[in-house]
């Protein structure tokens, strides 16, 4: 293992580069609606693809077609509820901020498109978001210019912040791994809090629900400042 970028919080979307190859590893709910297929390959998801086989590493936009639905809506019936509480300030500000928030914003995000990076062979893909993670985005992209130094590799990011190689994060790998105990730890006291909350629902169980939904604050608590501790002194 040649390092790991880890794409979430939890720790269900991570990149892991190894020694001939990288891996897009995607768990659980990260899954739930990938496409099959962008730009005529089929995405890889928990798939090797080997550095020689890159092709192209550049910069696809992607329409967010789920916010035609709000966009219409919003912006058709704004200016309707907008001209029905003309005078009472209340509700029509709040029809000012549905028709620009719901309405308009959707439909200029839908227009504009949404930034992706991706990383492709002859038949297989990676796409990774690029509006988010832009330090993790410079990381992914350093890594790929140390592993993927052949004739046969097309960069495109012209347009994009990531324009000039100067924007990577070009260090040597770190030799780390993905941190399997930090995901266990996300994981189990998200669990703890579930069950904790669900506790605290029932009269019987209510002080211990609420005693243990304490016990997690503490403990997430007491694991961020370690996490700070270590990064600042690291």
């Amino acid at each position: 293992m040649q390092e790991s970028v880890q794409l979430d919080l939890i720790g269900e979307m991570h990149l892991d580069f190894e020694e001939e190859r990288f891996v897009f590893v995607r768990t659980g709910y990260s899954r739930l609606r990938l496409p099959t297929r962008v730009k005529g390959c089929h995405l890889a998801v928990n798939t090797p693809i080997f550095y020689h086989d890159v092709r192209w590493i550049g910069c696809l936009v992607q329409r967010q077609w789920w916010l035609l639905f709000p966009g219409l809506f919003f912006t058709l019936f704004g200016p309707i509820w907008m001209g029905m509480y003309l005078g009472n300030w209340g509700p029509f500000v709040v029809s000012v901020a549905w028709f620009v928030i719901l309405g308009i914003i959707p439909l200029i995000l839908l227009a504009k498109g949404r930034p992706h990076l991706g990383i492709a062979s002859v038949d297989k893909i990676v796409v990774l978001p690029m509006d988010r993670h832009h330090k993790k985005i410079a990381r992914i992209l350093g890594l790929l210019r140390q592993f993927c130094q052949f004739a046969n590799t097309e960069w495109q990011l012209e347009g994009t912040s990531f324009e000039s190689a100067d924007s990577f994060d070009s260090r040597p790998a770190t030799g780390k791994g993905f941190d399997q105990k930090r995901y266990v730890r996300i994981t189990t006291l998200a669990g703890l809090y579930g069950v904790a909350n669900l506790l605290a629902q029932l009269p019987r169980f209510r002080s211990l629900g609420v005693i243990l939904i304490l016990v997690v604050a503490a403990a997430a608590l007491l694991w961020a400042i370690e996490a700070l501790w270590r990064r600042c002194k690291g």
